[in-house]
């Protein structure tokens, strides 16, 4: 499987660096400081980064393969519902979370992980962190391995939203300079994050985008890792950056693939098993939903 690399889209985001740059002025950096050599918690789930190549973009094939389809006998839960904007897959607005929601702090593995001593619970906001238990659990591990591999600027953005809270963000445009409604928010009733299975990755007080990645190396390192970790922890990025073969369409500035602009900083929780069965899918190019040559995305997956 080609890995993905994002040095083989750095022509594209040089471009969008440097108009970002001219906007927003210099980004603030987050004080780093060095990953524990001890710990008194259990041994968290660890994951090795991997060595990177670049991919060498080839021509798109004619179609792209379908996913393996589901039995009718299989049920629809939180972590296989289709949410997004096809009317038609997902015909009634998402009012209620699908699973009870409860703050991270009530978590049996909460206590001295890096969540509870960096963050304290919270998101950068200073929100509490919520979502469904086994979601939390895993973002728990996920975050504490990240720790173990060195990084420790890595923050919560974003993680459950009620139905009023995306009204809210629609009505008041409170999007932030790198989103914009229809393209990064999703209209109420068709986030993910209403599931209680989605968060929203910072790096320091900055959201995870291609500013942060671009302009921070080790958040671009973490990137990297997490492209290549985070189906161990059950969880997938949900609109990966996307381009043509030539470089010259992408979803970077417009929903191409993708039913939003490509969002590095998305994830959403499926559980380990079903996350790594759509990591380890591939097109007949040999190539994962990840790599931004592929049309593979997760919602390709998702019932019905």
């Amino acid at each position: 499987m080609n890995k993905p690399n994002l040095v083989a889209w750095m022509p594209i985001f040089t471009i969008i660096t440097g108009l970002i740059l001219t906007a927003c002025g210099t980004p603030s950096i987050s004080i780093e400081t060095s990953p524990p050599t001890t710990s008194t918690q259990s041994a968290p789930i660890e994951a090795t980064p991997i060595a990177y190549s670049s991919p060498t973009p080839t021509p798109q094939a004619s179609a792209t393969p379908s996913p393996p389809s589901p039995t009718p006998t299989t049920e629809i839960t939180i972590f296989n519902i289709y949410i997004g904007k096809d009317t038609l897959r997902q015909p009634e607005l998402i009012e209620t979370p699908l699973a009870e929601i409860v703050s991270i702090n009530t978590l049996e593995n909460f206590s001295g992980n890096f969540i509870d001593i960096f963050l304290e619970g919270k998101a950068v906001n200073g929100e509490p962190i919520r979502g469904s238990y086994e979601m939390l659990e895993q973002l728990t591990l996920l975050f504490e391995a990240a720790w173990q591999n060195g990084f420790i600027s890595q923050t919560i953005y974003s993680s459950y939203r009620t139905l009023e809270d995306q009204q809210y963000l629609i009505a008041s445009g409170e999007s932030g300079s790198t989103q914009d409604t229809g393209l990064f928010l999703a209209p109420p009733g068709r986030s993910e994050h209403q599931l209680g299975t989605a968060i929203d990755l910072g790096w320091g007080t900055l959201l995870l985008d291609f500013f942060s990645i671009y302009n921070n190396p080790t958040a671009g390192e973490f990137y990297n890792w997490l492209q290549e970790n985070a189906h161990n922890f059950g969880f997938v990025i949900s609109y990966p950056p996307k381009m043509n073969a030539d470089g010259t369409t992408s979803n970077i500035f417009e929903a191409w693939i993708t039913e939003f602009k490509a969002e590095p900083w998305h994830l959403r929780y499926l559980g380990v098993e079903y996350a790594t069965q759509i990591y380890n899918y591939q097109d007949d190019q040999n190539r994962n939903y990840l790599d931004p040559f592929s049309e593979i995305i997760p919602q390709q997956f998702y019932l019905p």
